[in-house]
């Protein structure tokens, strides 16, 4: 059903005035079968003048948040009581936001009126007939009847709500979204800053042979070993050959492959014997205090850093969301100073 979103915008925010004691419940069980809250027609709020009904609250709550509960908790898992929390603390947290967002819509609309300001009949008959367009293929019965089965409405409420919602879109594009502004500068500036969010790290295929020294009776068996791998490789063996054939590794079966691997991750002894080396080539042995190894260095790609031209609208989206929120925040909390606002809840647990 139609409904502009705001939560690009919309900032969390705890009620802290306990004026009744009403008790909104949110059990896990809602993810089973549906249940009947009680004092749905309590009120949560008054902004000015209008009040904000707990129905409200639960009606704003997007049905696909529902549905992720739903995937994510079996029912199987709320027999956990750890699990029931977890659940009671989402859909806290989700009508929480929900009632919040209803809170502030009624704040700014508030304010929309009292600037003066009407969304022309025309403009409305044209977003109305968008929605109806959208919904049902333009059937206006089908629609009307979907609303009062859906939603309980009739064509007159929901053209209350629809005018509530282009009100505040207007003036939320005008104070909001007009005045947000990224300079490529500023853009240039954020990527320098994070250069390293795009530089991938140089990686390393390599191969390795190693003779674990525990498996020889002493230091000469070990040197003979050692020496014998030596010239089998100098004398041009094939080095996944000679691992096969003389390594104690877990990837002899392999030929000593191993998976791609960060060259910053490799052991430092190991970085610092092929450093200089070329692709193809082959370590001498190296004499750690367990074992010896012999490294193949495979395959090498360095360092890349990802240009700022394909990653600069992604920047500026990024850039421009945090703007629009900054401002957003900035305005609305203006506005809740100027609004008399009651709440009847310490905290919202519908």
């Amino acid at each position: 059903m139609f409904s502009i979103q705001y939560s690009v915008f919309s900032v969390q925010c705890s009620v802290l005035v306990l004026v009744a004691a009403v008790t909104w419940r949110c059990d896990a069980a809602e993810l089973g079968t549906p249940r009947k809250y009680p004092a749905r027609d309590s009120i949560l709020a008054i902004v000015n003048d209008q009040a904000i009904t707990v129905y409200e609250a639960l009606q704003r709550v997007p049905k696909s948040s529902k549905d992720r509960l739903r995937k994510k908790y079996r029912n199987a898992d709320l027999e956990n009581p750890q699990k029931r929390l977890e659940v009671q603390a989402s859909l806290r947290r989700q009508r929480a936001q929900a009632a919040q967002e209803l809170i502030d819509q009624e704040i700014i609309y508030a304010e929309f009126k009292k600037r003066g300001r009407r969304v022309s009949p025309g403009y409305l008959a044209e977003q109305l007939a968008r929605v109806v367009a959208r919904e049902t293929r333009g059937d206006a019965a089908k629609f009307i009847a979907m609303l009062n089965a859906q939603q309980k409405m009739t064509l007159a409420d929901y053209k209350a709500k629809l005018r509530k919602d282009v009100a505040v879109g207007i003036l939320l594009s005008q104070e909001v979204s007009q005045h947000a502004r990224i300079s490529p500068q500023a853009v240039a500036t954020w990527y320098q800053k994070h250069l390293s969010t795009f530089t991938q790290p140089a990686k390393v295929c390599l191969q390795m042979l190693v003779l674990k020294k525990h498996r020889f009776a002493g230091p000469v068996p070990l040197a003979q070993k050692v020496a014998e791998v030596d010239r089998a490789l100098l004398d041009g063996m094939d080095f996944a050959e000679a691992v096969k054939k003389y390594s104690h590794g877990f990837a002899k079966e392999k030929g000593g492959d191993l998976p791609w691997l960060n060259e910053q991750d490799v052991k430092k002894e190991f970085r610092t014997a092929f450093a200089e080396m070329k692709k193809g080539a082959c370590t001498p042995a190296i004499h750690l205090a367990n074992e010896v190894y012999w490294l193949r260095i495979k395959d090498f790609k360095p360092s890349e850093t990802i240009p700022l031209k394909r990653v600069r609208r992604l920047i500026q989206g990024n850039l421009l969301r945090d703007e629009r929120r900054r401002r957003y925040a900035q305005f609305i909390n203006k506005l809740r100073r100027l609004t008399h606002v009651r709440l009847y809840y310490a905290e919202i647990r519908l």
